[in-house]
């Protein structure tokens, strides 16, 4: 929880339009610290307007939650032991499950890496494109910043995605995985006039990573054991981490206009 207050006073200062976030506890009570802190702020900034004084930004965010944005779903796999490999150490009463590397195998139940792929898209026109689409038609499209708080997994393959939609791809390939609690990765989408004769249009003329796995915040956060403070957790997720495997995202190039940011939990 610590980790999380850090996060929404070192953010306190950038402007935010939006914030979206995974249905599990800890994303959502990642992106519930992000926005409070402005909320008390523009609370106040309300009050003080009441009263005759300057009313600068009076914008309460509440955290829309979409469960497209969920962590990889790992089936029958979820929350039990898992090893890289077969071994003769594996002697256990507890069936073990092995670590998957590729992208299309999956374990029963649940979700390969090309399913995330396809979840990510699908998150992806409900949370950062409907700005992006409003952007291009108002025109209006400078500092415009939307945050997408989420799980390691499925972060990764959300950048891969956006990072799709590039009219510029990537000149190479890129994993965006082993993110740290609460660390962010940055995005950037470039709008600008396309030649003529539609100059008077706008387009995406590039979407690229800013920054990747970024954590500032927690210089001076003292870890607390539960990982979160004193609240439950999901526990299936505890084991998510150590089933990274299989291939995943993409890189980069330029600068100018909206901006993406996701956070890791």
């Amino acid at each position: 929880m610590n980790q999380a207050r850090a996060l929404g006073q070192h953010w306190l200062s950038t402007p935010i339009n939006a914030v979206y976030c995974s249905d599990l506890k800890r994303a959502h009570m990642t992106a519930q610290q992000l926005v409070a802190p402005r909320n008390v702020r523009a609370e106040g900034v309300n009050v003080t307007s009441e009263s005759g004084g300057n009313n600068n930004d009076t914008r309460l965010l509440t955290p829309i939650v979409n469960p497209l944005l969920r962590e990889q779903n790992f089936g029958i796999a979820e929350g039990k032991p898992w090893a890289a490999a077969p071994s003769s150490a594996d002697e256990t009463e507890e069936e073990i499950y092995y670590s998957i590397y590729t992208r299309h195998e999956k374990f029963p139940e649940g979700e390969s890496l090309d399913d995330l792929a396809e979840r990510a898209d699908k998150a992806l026109d409900e949370t950062v494109w409907p700005h992006v689409q409003q952007a291009l038609a108002s025109g209006e499209h400078r500092d415009i910043h939307i945050v997408v708080v989420s799980h390691g997994l499925t972060i990764s393959e959300l950048v891969a995605a956006l990072l799709r939609r590039s009219p510029i791809l990537p000149s190479s390939v890129k994993s965006y995985r082993g993110l740290h609690n609460t660390g962010w990765t940055q995005l950037a989408i470039d709008i600008d006039h396309p030649a003529p004769p539609h100059e008077t249009e706008w387009e995406v003329s590039n979407i690229r990573v800013v920054s990747v796995n970024n954590s500032p915040h927690l210089v001076s956060v003292k870890r607390q054991g539960s990982g979160i403070g004193s609240a439950a957790y999901d526990e299936k997720q505890k084991t998510l981490r150590e089933f990274f495997g299989g291939g995943g995202a993409t890189s980069t190039t330029k600068d100018k206009g909206n901006s993406t940011t996701s956070g890791s939990t």
